[in-house]
């Protein structure tokens, strides 16, 4: 790459003379010149003095900066004045009135015409045709009404501030260097206004548009410890880097506060975290804890309570691959003064800086509940081993629980203690070998989400907010939300994509009498922090009823300004939220701009991975947006003080509970997901008490009434529902070892309603089972889909169950085989059309047989277990009946006496059994399981179904036959 740079130092102006800028722009030159080996070569124009006229200027920048290439580097160093021009109105978006300008070179008192407005300087950039890396240096008072000021040495480091009196008044248009351009000038009505485009730079500032840049002997103060940090670090840094140390050391050297301050311009490929000169252009390691020198404090850790820093904390200081341990004597809200060992003082270099960390410290620990739904204890004490070995982790009661740590479905995941299956982030499976490095990680970002969303001052420095926070919506008016909600309905969706939104303004106002410095993080549901509201930027608000007393969101942004819009993401419409949420975390202070902290990683983190999902939704979904983003020097001395405040932002989900038509194009993938399909049965269905026992419905809202679980589309959902949920059951139990198991099967295999143990739930207790059996099902089904025997031949198990026959028997095929109002009834038969009944007794035998012949066929040794039910009561309450499948239909028949309905029942179960006892005499592969009288008469559920403990016993019954064969093999 080349360096194409511009140096322009400017001592001698007319009546207001500096003393050291063209020495700065010298120190300048020298440093380009000794990184010529990094370069393939850099090309330096100079401007002092008199040859810095506006004029001059403006064609080095055209003539030589814009030479560069998109590998190049286009260096801008100004060293001067800086001053301030009114407007009169002709710019409203610059909303104190004045135009920021750099002061060039004038043989005659300076004027207006003369000046270098920020709009022009951005104007030069935008114009160039290439995409360099642009970066611009500015060691002057820039922006705001005071200039570079002068140090003379002394004792206390006092010294005259010389400034530029007052403000210029304002040139015609036509003087301005974008006058005339049609592709930058927008008339609207009448009214002018400006669109120039930032060009992607970095803007490095000597200090804040309220303070001064100082100079003493040597130069400027802030080029000097530039240039000292550079050679310090090879310049191996980040532009973040360079504000964050510079204003570590030159805290307290100036009688004045000075801020050095790093700004990105535009968007493109630079940004704070870019290196310096692109001499790393992928990226340097970004400088975390850092211990430096400061000639008036001592030695100084960049962190301070905004970071959860603590008076006596221990701090260990890595000086030459040795760890220097040492304390935390006085901490401030950015950084904290070190007590270390003199020993180790004596070694270190005053002109470098020193990597250290602390422990993770905070205020307000971030409170846990382990939430063990699956009840598995193994689980929670592997979770419990990882959250305890972090100092910032407390685990409390679920009612004290600021998140809940779940154990669902063999899966680990945080969530909200009220929504304990909307997952906040990715889920992690309890099988993974990553499970303690996943959880970790997880729970280093719920550690630091807390710390910020909990972040205040112990000293409580504001007893009530000094700003006021204000949400408006549409054109409803500004309403007050400091330290409140704002509740927003989305109506739409964006005709781009399916994602809903809603838009609002958000408006920040100083009611206190004193000038503030405001920053914003945005504490988002995904766990990323950021600090876009106001472009990564900490404001300055001027007292109550003054002028800039007031800002608005992204109002620096080219495209909607001030426009906040907060993004519904797809897998939380999948999840069920109900609203989509994130929180506006404000830290305050009355004495200093903190940029250079809230830019730093240490304040700010990117969203986790999103919970598991079929479709691949779209990430960062409030990107840019809201997730979704007489003079001070002669008041009297104040009492430093910085607080915070928080404001939640919540988006409303206008088909909360409804599975929507997106949803359902994927339904059947969902619910076939052995990771997600217990999270749709938990977030879309619900139980209900109908008055006796427990049922499942679709939660109900006004888009859809609940339908029951009877009903055949709610059955068939949570048929697959509950056979995922056993197959991953099945996964991790066959990794255990021992027998495997197929079952194909009825609602005496799988009955979906909450509460319920069936015969299956009691088995897999002991063998791994992969259940094929769905509530409803007859034996034409298993042929139909043919799932047994693809399963089986898959498998390879060592035991095949079949329940099947039932529904055959005595569902609702039993009106077909009843003979209707039968009188003089000698034998049980007359109640039977044998005819119809042999058909179904042969349609089964042949069923049956055709499965042990396929089974046999793919797994020569495997043994099927068979059985032909109960007898089910005849004699039950009417409500019973009503809702059941067998008396009903014979009461329709006209055998009402419910002795004589019990008579044909055993028949019917009878004939049936038959038949499968006689399989095992024929078959040495096969066990008839005999469940007639095991179910009590008060352990039926309903007409057909056991309770529990019928279930049990059906379940014994089979557990003591499979036992039964495995000991004879």
């Amino acid at each position: 790459m080349k360096v194409f740079a511009l140096l322009v130092g400017i001592d001698k102006y007319s009546g207001n003379p500096l003393n050291e800028c063209v020495n700065d722009s010298n120190k300048l030159k020298a440093y380009l010149n000794s990184i010529k080996d990094r370069c393939e070569e850099v090309l330096i124009e100079t401007l002092h003095d008199d040859q810095a006229t506006k004029t001059a200027i403006v064609d080095k920048i055209k003539s030589h900066l814009y030479k560069a290439k998109d590998d190049d580097v286009a260096f801008f160093y100004y060293s001067g004045h800086g001053a301030l021009e009114s407007t009169d109105g002709l710019f409203p978006e610059e909303h104190d009135g004045t135009l920021d300008c750099l002061v060039p070179y004038s043989q005659t008192n300076t004027t207006s015409s003369d000046l270098l407005a920020n709009k022009e300087l951005r104007y030069l950039f935008h114009n160039m045709t290439h995409n360099p890396h642009l970066i611009s240096v500015i060691d002057s008072c820039h922006s705001g009404n005071i200039v570079r000021s002068y140090v003379e040495e002394s004792n206390n480091d006092n010294g005259a501030i010389r400034r530029l009196s007052g403000v210029f008044a304002p040139r015609p248009y036509k003087e301005f260097l974008f006058a005339g351009d049609k592709s930058v000038e927008i008339r609207n009505h009448g009214n002018l206004t400006l669109d120039i485009p930032y060009k992607n730079s970095i803007h490095l500032a000597a200090c804040l548009s309220s303070e001064s840049s100082w100079e003493d002997s040597k130069g400027g103060v802030f080029t000097n410890y530039l240039l000292q940090l550079l050679n310090a670090t090879n310049g191996n840094l980040s532009y973040l880097d360079i504000a964050r140390w510079s204003k570590m050391t030159l805290l307290k050297i100036t009688s004045k506060k000075q801020t050095p301050k790093v700004t990105v311009q535009g968007e493109g490929k630079l940004s704070q975290n870019s290196s310096w000169l692109n001499f790393n252009p992928e990226g340097v390691k970004l400088m975390d804890g850092q211990v430096s020198n400061n000639k008036k404090l001592g030695w100084l850790y960049n962190k301070g309570m905004l970071l959860g820093i603590k008076e006596g904390a221990k701090i260990i200081v890595i000086l030459d691959g040795e760890e220097i341990v040492g304390k935390v004597k006085t901490v401030h809200a950015e950084y904290a003064i070190l007590e270390l060992p003199m020993t180790a003082i004596n070694k270190m270099d005053f002109n470098k800086s020193y990597p250290a960390n602390t422990p993770w410290s905070t205020y307000d620990p971030l409170e846990l509940y382990i939430n063990n739904v699956d009840d598995d204890q193994e689980i929670a004490d592997a979770v419990a081993k990882v959250l305890k070995q972090y100092e910032g982790v407390e685990l409390v009661a679920k009612e004290e629980a600021r998140f809940f740590v779940n154990c669902f479905n063999n899966m680990v995941y945080f969530s909200m203690p009220e929504t304990e299956f909307q997952p906040l982030s990715k889920q992690i499976d309890y099988d993974s070998i990553k499970l303690e490095a996943e959880l970790s990680n997880q729970l280093l970002s719920f550690i630091k989400w807390n710390h910020f969303y909990s972040l205040e001052n112990p000293s409580m420095d504001f007893k009530i907010s000094p700003i006021k926070v204000e949400a408006n919506i549409g054109d409803g008016g500004w309403s007050d939300i400091t330290n409140g909600i704002l509740t927003i309905n989305a109506e739409t969706r964006e005709k781009e994509d399916t994602n809903l939104f809603g838009t609002f303004q958000i408006r920040v106002r100083n009611i206190s009498h004193e000038k503030l410095f405001i920053g914003v993080l945005t504490l988002n549901s995904d766990l990323s922090i950021t600090s876009k509201p106001f472009d990564g930027n900490v404001i300055e608000l001027s007292p109550k009823g003054t002028q800039g007393d007031s800002k608005l969101f992204y109002d620096h942004k080219e495209k909607d300004p001030s426009i906040a819009k907060v993004y519904f993401d797809p897998y939380k419409e999948v999840y069920n939220w109900s609203e989509e949420w994130f929180y506006y975390k404000f830290i305050i202070n009355n004495y200093e701009d903190f940029s250079a902290s809230i830019q730093n990683h240490s304040f700010l983190q990117p969203s986790l991975s999103p919970p598991l999902t079929i479709t691949h939704p779209l990430r960062n979904a409030f990107e840019n947006k809201a997730k979704g983003e007489g003079s001070s020097e002669e008041l009297q001395e104040i009492r430093n003080r910085w607080g915070t405040c928080i404001t939640r932002i919540e988006l409303k989900n206008p088909t909360f509970n409804v599975i929507t038509a997106g949803l359902k194009t994927f339904l059947d993938e969902y619910l076939e997901s052995e990771e997600l399909a217990p999270f749709i049965k938990e977030l879309y269905f619900e139980d209900f008490w109908n008055g006796k026992e427990f049922e499942i419905q679709l939660k109900q809202n006004k888009f859809q009434s609940a339908e029951k679980a009877t009903d055949s589309w709610v059955v068939k959902q949570l048929n697959k529902i509950y056979n995922t949920i056993r197959r991953r059951r099945f996964r991790k139990q066959r990794i255990s070892g021992g027998n495997i198991v197929v079952a194909e099967g009825d609602s005496w295999f799988l009955y979906p309603r909450p509460g319920v143990k069936d015969t299956l739930d009691y088995i897999m207790n002991e063998y791994a089972v992969f259940s094929l059996a769905d509530a409803g099902d007859d034996v034409a089904d298993y042929i139909k889909n043919n799932e047994l025997i693809t399963k089986v031949g898959e498998i390879k198990p060592d035991f095949v169950l079949i329940s099947g026959g039932g529904n055959d028997v005595l569902g609702s095929e039993i009106r077909s085989m009843l003979r209707k109002n039968v009188s003089n009834v000698q034998s049980v038969k007359d109640y039977i059309k044998e005819d119809i009944l042999d058909a179904k007794m042969n349609f089964l035998d042949e069923s049956y047989r055709l499965f042990f012949s396929k089974i046999k066929l793919l797994v020569p040794n495997v043994k099927i277990f068979i059985h032909g039910y109960d007898y089910i009561p005849g004699d039950r309450d009417k409500k019973i009946i009503e809702k059941g499948w067998a008396n009903k239909y014979m009461i329709g028949a006209g055998i009402d006496n419910p002795i004589e309905r019990d008579r044909v029942i055993h028949f019917l179960v009878d004939r049936f059994n038959d038949i499968l006892k006689a399989y095992e005499e024929e078959f040495n592969f096969v066990g008839y399981v005999n469940n007639r009288k095991t179910v009590a008469y008060h352990e039926w559920m309903d007409e057909i179904h056991p309770n529990n403990i019928g279930y049990g016993k059906v379940a014994g019954n089979f557990l003591k036959k499979m036992k039964e064969f495995s000991s004879i093999n």
